[in-house]
């Protein structure tokens, strides 16, 4: 599995293969990633797409977000917002180690993943978790 980037001015032309990832991701997620805003954020904002692909199968395992954050104390972030596709277990050690390559590329001094829990397993050498996301309806 390879970890494929898509350039800002490709997203159009990959926007057929991307979208059924952007779906789930809007489905899952309906207030905070729907189609259209990651179709936006990817084409004019700062969000960066990637490609997880299995060059064997010819496949799209998954489509990764991510984005560049600077901290108020100014250390810079890779911050993966979000990773949509099945089968993590068959890339998700590639992903991690050209994610981890983009970030010093970047002068990221972290990289930070949001992510259901099952992340959590996926990734059982990542530091303990700084925070937990709750959220409940205001009744």
């Amino acid at each position: 599995m390879i970890l494929v980037p898509i350039a800002r001015e490709d997203i159009e032309a990959a926007w057929p293969v991307v979208e059924p990832f952007a779906r789930q991701m809007e489905e899952r997620f309906p207030d905070y990633w729907p189609v259209a805003e990651t179709y936006r954020r990817a084409t004019q904002g700062d969000l960066y797409l990637w490609l997880v692909w299995s060059e064997e199968e010819k496949a799209i395992y998954a489509v990764i977000g991510t984005e560049v954050e600077v901290t108020a104390s100014g250390k810079r972030v890779l911050h993966a917002v979000f990773t949509a596709g099945h089968e993590p277990e068959k890339w998700m050690r590639s992903a991690e180690e050209r994610l981890m390559a983009h970030a010093k590329g970047n002068d990221c001094t972290e990289c930070r993943i949001e992510g259901r829990p099952g992340w959590s397993k996926a990734l059982p050498d990542w530091h303990t978790r700084l925070s937990v996301t709750m959220t409940k309806e205001v009744t």
